[in-house]
């Protein structure tokens, strides 16, 4: 019982060291080199990375270049390893641990969002430097889901996938084109779903990797004079992940869900020439994108304090995103960017995008459940409230000190007695006492006197208490947050023994 409340402490200190703005949506920008028609064009590079602060970004711009700050900038010469390893693997490792999790990749058409989120060379080999975030993270939760396995052999993991786009704001399943335009529901305890959309289980990277191959064969692109491979739809590739666990007869079950989201790249006809089919998909994309950008506006507003209604339903990537964007997930966002002059505007829109969805802060939670036989359901019962007890004595020892600690700045305590002992020295005036809650006080002495003075009279020892103290009470407040929790956990198990008892 001891060592299951000094878990719960170590896992409450972890809790409160993590920083609020880890809940920010984390900004990675990335930077692609020019491209052979932009050379050929003698097109100039009008975006470079500030090498005194590498996280910051510099556009050229008459008459002052504009300066972005971002959590991450990747160069030309940046790697897909390292564009994973900043980005992707810190969510990945978060939903193994049972929290959702969603990447998204965001920029002009023929930025290179695809080569980031899903590579080159996956119809040849998976062991290559070009692939992407998608085909790593695979590696990454079946190497740890292997791991965990030799670990705790009571472990079981259940991996499902789907892969989806949304083509002129109709929903496609890429793994059963067939189906036709799929719809969109919102289930209370589900989130957002859609209706009849294939999710095939897999065991393996192998497994994964074969529907991404579908998936790409079955997408919508096409032709544009700004890329040849253009993607002509938003590309959603979801990751379902559920573990198990026995402890004691009580089965603890974690459920996540990670999305990989490959954005179509906003366009201008004049620079990509489209017509006819090509144009109709151009604007519809430009059309969901700026609903995209009217929701990040207001998610802003939102985190800023004002009360702004939320245009999520204006279209499917944002109405299917929903949680992603701002609410249960650990969310990234890649802004790919050209460097050409030529893109200037792109560009320009693309960073203030990605600096204003720095700006949303989501509210994150493990998605956690336990089920299991009354008998077990008795025995957590009884745990929590050995443990509830043990806490609150704990507690109410603290609590004694901080009284005993109080009267030590009592007039009549040892530190009050000392003060009133120097004020014939100082004078009437310094019969004002310390306490732990005020600050300068009304002081008429000079301050290095009265520290002199105080000096003398505290002895090291009652330092040394007065500092321990000061500990204790900081760990009086991580006690009550344990308390509070052990009483959900009670409670949350009595309700299940009723409804188990009602059967």
């Amino acid at each position: 019982m001891g060592e299951s409340l000094l878990g719960l402490f170590k896992n409450l200190n972890r809790t409160m060291q993590t920083e609020k703005d880890k809940d920010n949506i984390q900004v990675m920008l990335r930077v692609r080199p020019l491209s052979e028609k932009e050379r050929e064009e003698g097109a100039r590079v009008c975006v470079r990375i500030d090498e005194r602060t590498p996280n910051t970004i510099i556009l050229d711009n008459k008459p002052d270049a504009k300066i972005f700050t971002f959590d991450f900038v990747a160069g030309e010469t940046t790697s897909q390893e390292e564009i994973y390893d900043n980005i992707a693997r810190p969510i990945a490792e978060l939903t193994l641990e049972g929290y959702n999790g969603c990447i998204f990749a965001y920029g002009q058409t023929g930025a290179g969002k695809t080569y980031t989120m899903q590579g080159l060379g996956l119809d040849v080999s998976l062991d290559n430097d070009q692939r992407g975030i998608i085909p790593r993270v695979f590696e990454f939760i079946f190497r740890s889901i292997s791991a965990n396995k030799k670990a705790n052999p009571q472990l079981t993991y259940l991996i499902r996938c789907s892969n989806l786009e949304i083509y002129n704001e109709h929903i496609i399943d890429l793994l059963n084109p067939s189906s036709g335009n799929l719809l969109l529901r919102e289930d209370l305890k589900r989130g957002v779903i859609v209706e009849g959309l294939s999710e095939e289980f897999v065991d393996g990277i192998d497994d994964c990797v074969e529907i991404i191959r579908r998936g790409s064969r079955n997408r919508h692109i096409g032709t544009t004079a700004m890329n040849i491979e253009s993607s002509r739809s938003h590309s959603v590739f979801t990751i379902f992940l559920e573990s198990k666990i026995n402890h004691d007869g009580i089965y603890q079950i974690r459920t996540s869900r990670f999305n990989l989201v490959d954005l179509a790249g906003s366009e201008r006809q004049k620079q990509t020439n489209t017509v006819g089919d090509r144009l109709k998909e151009g604007c519809n994309i430009n059309k969901s994108l700026s609903i995209l950008g009217n929701v990040i506006n207001a998610l802003v507003e939102v985190c800023e304090g004002r009360s702004r209604h939320i245009h999520y339903r204006d279209s499917k990537l944002t109405f299917l995103l929903k949680d992603s964007l701002g609410g249960n997930s650990k969310t990234s966002l890649i802004a790919n960017v050209g460097p050409a002059s030529s893109s200037f505007s792109e560009t320009l829109s693309t960073l203030k995008f990605a600096q204003r969805a720095k700006l949303i802060r989501n509210r994150v939670s493990i998605n956690e459940d336990s089920t299991g036989g009354l008998e077990s359901l008795k025995r957590e019962v009884l745990r929590l409230r050995q443990e509830l007890t043990q806490a609150r004595g704990i507690l109410a020892s603290y609590e004694v000190e901080e009284k005993k600690r109080l009267s030590l700045y009592s007039p009549r305590g040892t530190v009050g007695s000392a003060f009133l002992a120097l004020s014939p020295i100082c004078g009437p005036k310094t019969r004002v006492l310390p306490s732990p809650h005020s600050g300068r006080g009304q002081r008429t002495i000079d301050l290095e006197v009265l520290m002199k003075q105080c000096m003398e009279v505290l002895t090291e020892s009652e330092m040394h208490i007065h500092q321990e103290l000061t500990k204790k009470e900081e760990f009086i407040s991580k006690i009550k947050v344990a308390i509070e929790q052990f009483s959900k956990n009670e409670l949350q198990y009595r309700l299940m023994m009723k409804l188990y008892c009602s059967r």
